[in-house]
């Protein structure tokens, strides 16, 4: 469905799409890198230290998210100028 959606709005240039369609992709990515930090996670054999490398991945993977919506965010705003232009230019 992000792929769809992803297309559609480079199809239609509607932003809100694309918008759906990035914010989607983010949670796949972090979806993707989880399992890999959590079986990282439990290679220690101390009950403590295993919990804090499953924090510690757990805040890794946010990270990961938070960084890609920052991203996507950056080039919403591109975006976003773009067809404002492309808008302005219609109207002269």
């Amino acid at each position: 469905m992000m792929v769809v959606w992803l297309v559609a709005a480079r199809c239609s240039a509607r932003l809100a799409l694309l918008a759906d369609g990035l914010h989607m992709a983010s949670h796949a990515v972090r979806s993707a890198f989880q399992p890999s930090l959590m079986s990282d996670a439990g290679r220690t054999p101390a009950i403590l230290d295993s919990a804090l490398n499953r924090l510690r991945s757990n805040a890794l993977g946010g990270f990961t998210g938070s960084t890609l919506l920052a991203v996507f965010a950056l080039f919403m705003a591109v975006e976003m100028f773009g067809q404002l232009l492309k808008f302005r230019l219609k109207l002269f």
